[in-house]
């Protein structure tokens, strides 16, 4: 069984940055109504699922991170400099060559 160690999110809803480490046994979390809780949860969902439909359904003006579109409207709004939003999982170290990433945002 593959297990998640970290989730990175890049202007991903409400975190612009940001980076859990989870243990192998059991994770919980816990904060104050709006602090991010479901984010993390539906994140961990879209990656998990390998769902367009539910990116889809969910609307990508709903996963962008606001403050990130606003500065982007607000810019030149050349084309490369259109956001981008990562959302990755890192699995536990394990011997398979099919879960090794090259395209991440830690560059491992």
């Amino acid at each position: 069984m593959k297990v998640i160690k970290k989730l990175k999110l890049k202007n991903f809803k409400r975190f612009e940055d940001f980076e859990v480490d989870f243990t192998p046994n059991i994770n919980l979390i816990i904060g104050d109504n709006e602090a991010g809780k479901s984010t993390i949860l539906t994140a961990l969902e879209l990656v998990i699922s390998g769902s367009a439909a539910r990116v889809e359904s969910i609307g990508l003006e709903n996963i962008f991170s606001m403050s990130v579109i606003k500065n982007f409207l607000s810019s030149s709004k050349e084309i490369d400099k259109l956001p981008t939003i990562h959302v990755e999982i890192y699995l536990e170290e394990q011997n398979d060559p099919n879960l090794y990433g090259n395209y991440n945002l830690d560059k491992k």
